[in-house]
């Protein structure tokens, strides 16, 4: 018997799952900032989400290892040994995590300074074998003694607190693991509902850090009390093994090795199922839910607020029950079906059409009760309703196993430490064959189908050690559980091959054809036909088509800058889209080179669905593609490489997309231009709230003072920077005369509705005097500042106007426009003063700022005729058709 003196520590228990709870939130809260910032060196957000997650995990598994077999040796004669050492690691931990905040914003440049490109067979580029070998080097290199000494945390308090009850093994290790996980669950919610956007990614760590360095004092507290309340030295019992019924049913020592051999199997191979599912759920809730950023911190945050209450659970079941081999393997049967039943029953259709009417209910309701219903039920309700169950069951694995191998009071550590290890080995084999093998190569429905076939099979190890005398009473358990997995198996395999792609991905609406349906590792694209048009949508989003709201800023994008250049010669575009900037580009036949570059090879596998449209301007001979990130590309480039750089990047509301719309980044092009060079950019202000609008149009001043916006289309405005003094001004005569010149050129202009000098003048937005008045005292879009990313999509609350100050035509037009008061442009720029007006009308009225409303236009006034005799504003103020092709 203990005496009461040595037993008084574990009073302390409670102190101790708060601390454990503190440092779960810390290493969630890196992990989430870790998998985003790292997508800036890989570029795949499924690709960043599994080496991430497979290097966590395996780091967690090594140091539990280490550290059981440490402090078991040590135990018996220093109980206060693993507090003492768990805050060592802590207070190590905070100390890393904040030299790993300092080094991952330099990633991006030391990846590409050891990046090369190798040809496909096809001819396009993607990044060489050993580019990418080196790439997944750095996070193992980077992140693998900080996550070594997380996992060392866990085996120290299992040690500390199981002691020599190892009959008791189940619930306190599943309360301890359960309180870490809900701290692990609480910092994935804050980090991107909270931290990131108010304080930044480095903040956000430094937050991080802090919590460990508490975590670090309250252990050394501890562990003094612990000290001071141990009996003398001398008077202390020494541990002694105990013996267990299941035990003397097999010989010495044989008993052990196959217990922990059988279930150190079932907790591998739950790892694998386990750390799978999480990427599979990831790929396919960022196509259900519009790629979004807040999906992966929400999935993470509720499938680890499944597992504390499942790692609870599995604690007071086995506390009651006993026989833990039995309990996992009736949770197994139920996690089968909790696993295969949301993905079969939830449909996009029916989620959004959900989302729709709560925000319906809630949208005149206080801004308050908007946050606590809009917030939960738009994203993190639907994340609960396919991983909730699942996870909880998830959860209940690790205790249930750890409970069937406790049987010796002398090697709790070790069979704790080597039970973990498994475990994240199963985790990490999970996540990288999940994300590297099984999407790329069966989809999101094939790799459910082999993860299912796999929790089945982590029923084998531990039915191999149910002792003889039980296995006709508790082989029913098993048997049960094997049933209900052929039975989930058949009615899985019986779904058409495409469920999944169809269910996760919007219908065609009545006047829309599909001609396509794909899933690729990063999006899953559909190919609509509506009318004349072809639409292509990406994750949910409608990404781009060959509509004439599409076509227009599209090709503007290319044809203004390179029309008023003399001999530019090199061009980049970044992003595919369906080829209306490329096929643009395309035209100049003075350009000799043309870089194409866009991160997804599925899309570009796609450009012939569009090629009755923009031709095949991938088989132009002086165009290059690239397969890889635009930002990582841009890296790869010498300095002062090309003479236009043009960019329509992912929808905003895109995770990643942000990287792309930073001061950081446009710094970068700027250095990648020529002297005179020119950007072009584009600018979607419908879909941010106006404070963030102006926030991503102070990033691109900030990069190029001389800035100035024209209009695309509607809320598609595009920015224009020159990497010079002075900035971009019409010349009428100039462009007049080489758009001309050009017959296709000419052409196309016309088709985009740019096809005389009233249009081309009335493109004019705002003057960089503008700009800057509008973004005084607004803080810019930075990679440690993605404001942009939580300003737009579906969880945005605040849509306050954009700034009617942008829009000074009437000030600020001459600025654009200095020769357009000449007299040899009279008579093409006769109804220029009413084209200005009814722009400047349109662009201060509430139609535009708020988008409510209607332009208020004399019917017989010069404004109308002017409106019935321009393509472009016929189009969007008479014909109605949709504001933006997105």
């Amino acid at each position: 018997m203990e005496s009461p003196a040595h037993k008084a520590p574990l009073s302390s228990f409670r102190r101790l799952y708060g601390l454990f709870f503190v440092s779960g939130m810390s290493g969630l809260i890196y992990q989430v900032v870790w998998v985003r910032q790292f997508a800036n060196v890989f570029g795949n957000s499924v690709y960043s989400a599994a080496i991430v997650t497979a290097i966590f995990m395996a780091g967690l598994g090594l140091g539990g290892w280490i550290a059981g077999g440490y402090i078991d040796a040590r135990f018996a004669t220093q109980r206060q040994l693993p507090l003492k050492l768990y805050a060592y690691f802590e207070a190590l931990i905070g100390f890393l995590g904040l030299v790993t905040a300092l080094v991952l914003p330099e990633l991006g440049s030391f990846a590409a300074s050891i990046s090369s490109y190798s040809r496909m067979p096809n001819g396009w580029y993607t990044l060489s074998l050993g580019s990418s070998l080196l790439r997944y080097a750095v996070p193992i290199v980077l992140l693998t003694p900080v996550t070594t000494l997380m996992g060392a945390t866990l085996t120290l308090l299992i040690r500390f607190v199981v002691h020599r009850e190892v009959t008791d093994a189940g619930v306190r290790v599943g309360m301890l693991y359960g309180f870490n996980t809900a701290g692990a669950a609480l910092g994935c919610l804050l980090t991107d509902l909270f931290l990131v956007p108010h304080i930044g990614l480095f903040s956000t760590q430094a937050f991080a850090s802090l919590g460990n360095f508490a975590a670090a004092f309250g252990a050394l507290r501890l562990a003094a009390a612990v000290a001071a309340d141990a009996p003398p030295a001398e008077s202390q019992t020494t541990i002694v093994e105990s013996t267990t019924a299941d035990e003397r049913n097999f010989p010495l020592g044989v008993h052990h090795r196959r217990v922990l051999l059988g279930a150190s199997s079932a907790a591998l191979l739950s790892g694998v199922v386990g750390m799978g599912m999480e990427i599979v759920w990831f790929r396919y809730l960022m196509s259900m839910l519009d790629n979004s950023r807040e999906v992966f911190s929400l999935l993470l945050g509720t499938i680890l607020i499944g597992m504390w209450v499942g790692s609870t659970l599995a604690g007071v079941l086995h506390q009651r029950f006993g026989n833990a081999a039995v309990l996992y393997a009736s949770a197994q049967s139920v996690l089968l079906v909790a696993t295969a039943a949301p993905l079969m029953a939830i449909t996009r259709a029916g989620l959004h059409g959900w989302i729709t009417s709560v925000w319906t209910s809630v949208m005149h309701a206080p801004r308050w009760l908007q946050a606590l219903v809009l917030l939960p039920t738009v994203e993190l309700l639907p994340c609960a309703l396919v991983t909730a169950l699942p996870a909880v069951v998830m959860g209940m694995t690790f205790p249930l196993a750890n409970a069937a191998a406790q049987d010796a009071a002398n090697s709790v550590g070790r069979r704790a430490g080597m039970l973990y290890a498994a475990n994240t080995v199963g985790a990490v084999l999970g996540a990288t064959f999940a994300g590297f093998w099984l999407l790329p190569q069966l989809g999101t429905q094939g790799s459910v189908r082999a993860l299912l076939l796999c929790s089945m099979a982590s029923l084998l190890p531990l039915f191999w050690v149910v002792p003889a005398a039980r296995r006709r009473t508790d082989g029913r358990a098993f048997a049960i559980s094997a049933v209900v997995g052929v039975l989930v198996l058949g009615v899985w395999s019986r779904l058409p091959s495409n469920w999944l792609i169809h269910e996760s991905t919007p219908t065609p609406k009545p006047e829309e054809r599909q001609l396509a349906a794909s899933e690729g590792i990063g999006e899953t694209i559909v190919i609509t036909q509506r009318s004349n048009a072809l639409m292509l949508y990406t994750n949910g989003h409608s990404m781009s088509s060959t509509a004439f709201s599409a076509q227009r800023y599209m090709r503007l994008f290319p044809h203004l800058p390179l029309l008023s250049m003399d001999h530019p010669t090199d061009a980049l575009v970044i992003c595919f889209g369906v080829g209306n900037t490329l096929n643009a580009t395309s035209l100049h036949p003075e350009l000799q080179r043309i870089d194409m570059v866009d991160i997804s090879e599925h899309v570009l596998s796609h450009a012939k669905y569009f090629s009755s449209v923009n031709g095949e301007p991938l088989k132009d001979p002086r165009v290059s593609v690239y397969v890889n990130d635009g930002r990582h590309h841009l890296r790869m480039v010498p300095p002062s490489t090309y003479d236009l750089i043009t960019a329509e990047p992912p929808p905003i509301s895109e995770a990643g997309v942000a990287a792309l719309y930073s001061s950081d980044f446009y710094r970068l092009a700027k250095s990648r231009l020529k002297p005179g060079g020119i950007i072009t950019y584009w600018l979607p202000i419908s879909q941010v709230s106006g404070d963030v609008g102006l926030s991503a149009v102070r990033a691109f001043v900030d990069a190029f003072p001389n800035a100035v916006l024209l209009e695309g289309y509607d809320y598609d405005l595009i920015l224009v920077g020159v990497n010079g003094q002075e900035p971009f001004r019409l010349d009428p005569e100039r462009m007049m005369t080489r758009m001309q010149a050009s017959p296709q050129i000419q052409k196309d202009m016309e088709r985009a509705g740019v096809g005389n000098l009233l249009e081309l003048a009335g493109l004019f937005v705002a003057s960089p005097r503008s700009l800057h008045e509008a973004t005084t005292g607004v803080l810019p879009v930075t990679d440690d500042y993605p404001v942009l990313e939580y300003g737009s999509g579906q969880l945005t609350i605040d849509r306050t106007p954009i700034s009617g100050a942008l829009f000074r035509i009437d000030r600020d037009f001459s600025e654009y426009c200095p020769r357009c008061g000449e007299p040899q442009f009279a008579e093409q720029l006769a109804d220029l003063p009413a084209y200005l007006h009814v722009l400047s009308q349109l662009y201060t009225s509430p139609k535009f700022l708020t988008r409510s409303g209607q332009l208020s236009i004399t019917a017989n006034s010069r404004e109308a005729r002017v409106i019935r005799s321009s393509k472009y504003l016929r189009h969007l103020l008479i014909d109605g058709e949709a504001s933006s092709s997105r």
